[in-house]
């Protein structure tokens, strides 16, 4: 799946402080750039 981030997007990671919370942010767009479709992503709604 193609992913497109706001040009701001980076600068709002860079800010983050909470390890845990960067974790799971980067956890996230992996799973998204390995999903063929949006059926392929566990919990996500319409």
């Amino acid at each position: 799946m193609n992913i497109e981030f706001l040009s701001g997007f980076e600068k709002d990671l860079a800010r983050i402080r909470d390890k845990k919370l960067a974790k799971v942010i980067l956890s996230c767009i992996r799973l998204f750039e390995k999903a063929n479709n949006l059926n392929e992503i566990p919990n996500i709604k319409k």
